[in-house]
């Protein structure tokens, strides 16, 4: 497992939902009963077929080649040592899964984003809530 966690770039996986109509006939009606809060997921869950693209990790082509090609993980041999070019420190693996910056120059003014969701809870009285220090320095809401 540990091959194909380093050898791709899954945090750059991108995919592409075809709706339900690209499935089985048989199963059309069960797709679009699917359905769930995040609208990605829920379209995932509803397509009909999926193309799914994962960059390879830059050094990794030849090992990936060799996989596609012979079935054999690490080009045939055992895990890379610390010395071979495949070998992947696990703090650079970490560092690049928690978005670690890079060389990246932001450009121009940051913005807000809103995400669409049904995941909301309103207040009952459909006011924003208000909060005081108390005497022991506590925030309360009033």
């Amino acid at each position: 497992m540990r091959f194909f966690e380093q050898a791709f770039e899954w945090e750059h996986m991108t995919f592409v939902t075809y709706p339900y109509f690209w499935g089985r006939k048989d199963q059309w009606e069960e797709r679009l009963g699917f359905d769930d809060p995040d609208p990605a997921f829920a379209d995932f869950l509803r397509a009909g077929f999926c193309r799914v693209s994962v960059p390879a990790r830059p050094g990794f082509e030849g090992a990936i080649d060799h996989f596609l090609t012979f079935g054999e993980i690490w080009n045939g041999g055992p895990l890379p040592t610390i010395s071979n070019p495949l070998y992947l420190p696990i703090a650079d693996e970490l560092a690049e899964r928690l978005d670690r910056p890079g060389t990246e120059v932001p450009q121009g003014d940051p913005w807000l984003v809103r995400v669409p969701t049904s995941l909301l809870k309103l207040r009952q009285d459909d006011q924003l809530p208000r909060w005081e220090q108390d005497a022991d320095g506590e925030w309360v809401e009033v």
